[in-house]
């Protein structure tokens, strides 16, 4: 979970539409916007992939998958290659299962976790006492970016920066860029496929093999 949480992070900052901006917006009223339509969200899916460079290996690292929330309190993040690997947060457990190891794990990680982990409910004045965010154009002009520097925390232990460009005409999150403090660097794409739409039905039900225990 530790690999793929600051993609879910961003995403729950970014992943709905803004509304259109001025040329005379700042920062400040971009981020009010962000907020006010968060309100409105109740389910999101979106596909993602993740490209990962790292100091020890020559070849990046490639994943991808689904991404399904719920504004109840549940989240799915389902990894299907290279290899699959189901996390899911609801009710206040987190629980992963690894298809091919047969292992899973549950631990309760609190009833508060997805605004703990997730920042959703927070205010505009939370969010920037986690981080500094600045606000810029992209050289195509083509989308937003906003850079987002951790504070403290264990986040700002471990990544250096973020950076999620915004399409300018959807306003929606296009790509995440976040750079760790050993330099390792990550990129990761979105397609969002649907928001605010019914999500499949018992998609939070994780499925285990009876030696494994029972369907959480």
């Amino acid at each position: 979970m530790r690999r793929y949480l600051p993609v879910i992070i961003i995403l729950l900052i970014l992943l709905f539409p803004l509304g259109k901006l001025s040329a005379g917006d700042d920062l400040m009223g971009v981020l009010e916007k962000i907020k006010a339509r968060e309100k409105s969200l109740k389910t999101f899916t979106a596909a993602f992939s993740q490209t990962k460079k790292t100091q020890l290996l020559k070849t990046p690292l490639l994943s991808g998958g689904m991404i399904y929330f719920d504004a109840k309190g549940r989240v799915l993040f389902q990894v299907t290659s290279p290899s699959p690997v189901t996390v899911i947060l609801r009710g206040g457990e987190l629980i992963t299962w690894y298809p091919d190891l047969a292992k899973a794990k549950k631990r309760y990680v609190g009833a508060g976790a997805v605004k703990k982990y997730f920042g959703i409910g927070d205010t505009v004045g939370e969010l920037q006492k986690l981080y500094r965010i600045d606000l810029a154009s992209t050289e195509n002009g083509e989308n937003y970016r906003l850079k987002l520097t951790p504070r403290a925390g264990d986040m700002a232990k471990r990544i250096e920066i973020i950076e999620v460009e915004v399409q300018r005409d959807a306003w929606l999150p296009a790509t995440i860029h976040f750079r760790e403090k050993g330099g390792d660097f990550t990129t990761i794409k979105l397609d969002f496929i649907s928001i605010n739409e019914p999500l499949p039905t018992d998609i939070f039900k994780v499925h285990i093999p009876e030696e494994n225990g029972d369907a959480f």
